[in-house]
This record gives C-alpha cells, structure tokens and sequence, in this order.
C-alpha cells in the first residue's frame, strides 16, 4: 500500500495481528456442524494421503476435479459432492496435505481468508480514496473485532472465502 505512514502501516499490522488472533484461537474448540462435514467429505480429505510430492498433489486433484464436474448439476439429494465453494474445498485440500489436522485445515482456511477481509478493506480504501484512507483503517478494524465476522471466519463454511475473494474481485474492478 503506497504511501501510507509508518503509524498506518502499524495500525494496520496491529489490526492484522488482531483478527489473526480472534480467527484462529482454539479453532477446534467447538462442535462440527453438518457442513463442516458436507466440506470435508466433499474434498474427499479422507482419502487424501499426507505428502510433499507435488506431481501427486496434481494427479489427485486432476481426479478430484474430474468428479466435480462429472456431479454438477445433479440434484442435491443424488449428488457426490458438496456443489459449494470448491476454492474453499481445493485449499483445505492443501494445508491438510501439508500437515494440518481435518478442523483445522477447513476452519483454518476460512479463519486466515477472513483475516485478510481486513487488509484488503484498507488497501482498497488507501487506493480509492487517498485522502481518507484512515476511514479504511477504521472499517478495517472494526471487521476485525466484529463479532459475526469472526465467528464465521472461525467455522469451516466458506463464506469468508466467499467474501474475501468477492472483495478482491470488487476492488481490482474499482
């Protein structure tokens, strides 16, 4: 973000470091809900092996992908797959692969998306409107403290991905 001072630049790590903190503290704490294992199944994380070998990694997903497309469009009640947020899907696919626990690579996943909410907020606001960018340190803020956000950045359902990535969409439009 160019140009903003080095209070600002405080400011917003302090707000990072906030919603970071509200996101991810004892993610597994409470019960799974039936989305979370909608999401779970659906990434078909109980079939994935552990592993560091990229060219796996591509030929499951390749595989994956091939059943997502061939269940589009069925009717909920005959379908394979959960039809929802498979960006959600493909990236807890990865930080599992990678070491995490099941929850906490589902809800950590939406717990960091819903973090980054914040910084894109005031980046766009320090782009858009220059002169009063700390109006976006403020709504920044107060994203990262507010109460539903977090609480839905803290579950596995994928709207903070939704939102985040709408967001940048929205703001790379601007």
């Amino acid at each position: 973000m160019k140009g903003l001072r080095p209070w600002e630049w405080l400011c917003l790590a302090c707000i990072l470091a906030t919603a970071v903190f509200l996101r991810t503290r004892d993610l597994t704490a409470f019960r799974l809900s039936p989305d979370d294992g909608q999401y779970l199944y659906s990434a078909r994380l109980h079939e994935l092996p552990r592993s560091t070998d990229l060219a796996q990694w591509i030929a499951e997903d390749r595989t994956w992908f091939g059943e997502l497309v061939e269940d589009w469009g069925r009717a909920p009640n005959f379908a394979k797959t959960y039809q929802h947020s498979y960006l959600h899907q493909f990236l807890f696919r990865d930080t599992y692969r990678l070491g995490l626990s099941p929850i906490t690579a589902l809800r950590g996943n939406s717990a960091v998306l819903g973090a980054l909410v914040c910084v894109l907020l005031a980046w766009f606001y320090a782009r858009a409107f220059s002169p009063r960018r700390h109006v976006g340190l403020i709504a920044a803020a107060l994203v990262a403290v507010s109460l539903l956000f977090t609480f839905y950045s803290r579950t596995g359902w994928g709207q903070m991905g939704c939102t985040c990535f709408a967001f940048a969409t929205f703001a790379l439009g601007w």
